[in-house]
This record gives C-alpha cells, structure tokens and sequence, in this order.
C-alpha cells in the first residue's frame, strides 16, 4: 500500500472519530475521509476517485454500495473491510466472492484496527510477487537500449516483472541490468514501462531444442500512476485467465 493513502471510512461520526487516531498513526502522510451515509459513498465511488482502502459499516452500506464500489473502474480492486457484528460475518461473507473483502467484527479496539490492516497489506504484497501465466500466446514489444526492438514470447507476468522467450541469438547483445522499454498490449490494456534485465538462462522446457533463452525483466517504479494500471491489469488477467482455466 502507498505511504499515502486514501482511506475512506464510511460509518457514523463517533466511529470515525474513534478510529481516526490509529489510522493516523498507521497512515501519517494519508488521507482519511469521513463519509456518513450511503448516499455520499455513492457520489464519491461515482466522481472518478480512487480510494486505497475503505471501511465501512454493513448497516449504512449494505450489499448495494459493495456492488457499486466493485462495477466502479477506479475502486473495483480496493480492499473494503467491512465492520459487523461477529454473529452476521458468516452469511454476509456468502454473499461475496472477492479476495478484497476482509471482516472487522464490532465492537473492536485499536488493535482490530491495525490488525485487519496488516492482512490487507500482506495480501497486497503476495499479489506484488504473484506470476500469472496466460491461457494462451502473448507477445510483449521490448526495445532494448543498443538493439533492434521485436516482439518476445510472455511466459508470464506479474506486477514486478514478466519472464519472456527469445531466440538465444539475441543473449550476444543483452547483459544483466540493461535497460529496456517495454510495451504491453494485453486484453484491452495498453502500457508503457521502463524496466531492467533481472535475468538471463537458458529455456528450461524439455521440449526445446536451445534455440531459445528464458528473459526476466524488472519494471521500474518510477510512475504511481503506471504502478496502479499494473495492479488493474493484473487483478483483471487473474480473474479472466482462471475462469477460462476453470
């Protein structure tokens, strides 16, 4: 998560008032917005920004302003936690099916507070490390500094870095930590990243014949705003390639 994030909380003024000084403390460069009704959680999730995280209690937004933050294209991946009694988590938690749905049980103390925000932030980071592989041949455009550009096979992908295919001819002009530009057309997405060589082996598939080399590249964190469409291209991929999957 951002060192600066934008959390909501969406629950009356005496929760919020409570629960501000942890956020605070947890969040210290963050913005930390206080939204009472339902109605206002509509105009905010409806006036193209972006939350980070967002509470909210399930007897001011029920299941209707959770399906609205999920169809929204800026919020849809935002870890909501929603706060309930324990005795009603179970048949709320039937009703959806999202891995950014956490459960804050009231009443709660501080420690609740910071304890439901390290799941939230250990999920984030095993989604930084996870590899994807596509359901079927992709290409990504590299142009290497000193190099023709060209097309290379993804073998998969994450929001760190992509393992690709190239013929081995090309490992004469390409050295660990070279710098790359790299193109990315996939389903519908198009984005444009630095990025390093990370590393450089050998195909490890039985069935190739060492015409081929495995490439990793690292992309650079230079851009929030590229880093957000990784994290949306991402979400997006693992959820179309695993129902094709499924």
């Amino acid at each position: 998560m951002r060192n600066d994030p934008t959390i909501l909380v969406i629950d009356t003024h005496q929760v919020f008032e409570f629960m501000h000084p942890t956020l605070q403390s947890r969040f210290p460069e963050g913005e930390i917005i206080h939204i009472p009704t339902h109605d206002e959680a509509v105009r905010f999730v409806r006036s193209n920004r972006e939350a980070d995280l967002i509470f909210l209690d399930w007897k001011h937004s029920g299941s209707g302003l959770i399906d609205a933050i999920r169809a929204d294209l800026e919020n849809h991946n935002t870890p909501l936690v929603i706060m309930t009694e324990a005795i009603r988590v179970g048949s709320i938690a039937e009703h959806f099916n999202h891995h950014d749905i956490y459960f804050l049980n009231k009443p709660f103390i501080s420690v609740g507070i910071l304890r439901v925000i390290d799941r939230v932030t250990h999920s984030i980071d095993q989604r930084r490390h996870q590899r994807l592989q596509p359901d079927r041949d992709y290409t990504i455009h590299i142009c290497f500094e000193n190099l023709c550009s060209a097309d290379f096979d993804l073998i998969d992908i994450s929001v760190e870095a992509c393992l690709l295919r190239l013929p081995t001819e090309f490992s004469k002009n390409i050295h660990i930590y070279q710098h790359a530009h790299i193109t990315i057309h996939l389903e519908g997405y198009h984005i444009e990243l630095e990025g390093e060589v990370l590393r450089l082996c050998q195909d490890i598939e039985e069935q190739r014949d060492g015409s081929t080399i495995q490439l990793m590249l690292k992309f650079s964190r230079n851009s929030e705003a590229r880093l957000e469409q990784l994290y949306s291209m991402v979400d997006e991929l693992q959820l179309r390639w695993n129902a094709q999957a499924d």
